[in-house]
């Protein structure tokens, strides 16, 4: 998903913009991707996804390092299609929840705090 309609994103529509991606997201049953952003998008929103591997791997870090744990979100490299469908099977069939970030990212912010 791109904002290919808006030239300039300020601060008086950032946050409108936001939550429109957000709604977007939400009402979805599944989000394929190769990109970093949408697996974030999908895990606000409690939408299941699956990240495919792409050129430069931002992803693919991010998910093992902080979102391997969650169920309904998966990673992969796979070029087998029916084990493709088989993953997204199970991510279809996973049970979402909210999912709190910030047990995940508080060294991050710890660190960032003692550093100002």
């Amino acid at each position: 998903t791109v904002l290919d309609t808006v030239k300039t994103i300020t601060p008086d529509t950032r946050e409108k913009l936001f939550r429109k991606e957000l709604s977007l997201f939400s009402g979805q049953k599944l989000i394929i991707t190769d990109r970093w952003h949408a697996m974030v998008f999908s895990v606000l929103t409690g939408t299941p996804c699956l990240l495919m591997e792409n050129s430069y791997g931002k992803g693919k870090h991010a998910y093992f390092d902080w979102l391997e744990h969650i169920n309904w979100v998966s990673y992969t490299d796979e070029e087998d299609t029916e084990r493709i469908k088989q993953q997204i099977n199970t991510l279809m069939e996973a049970k979402t929840h909210a999912y709190d970030l910030i047990p995940d990212f508080k060294q991050l912010h710890d660190l960032i705090a003692n550093n100002r």
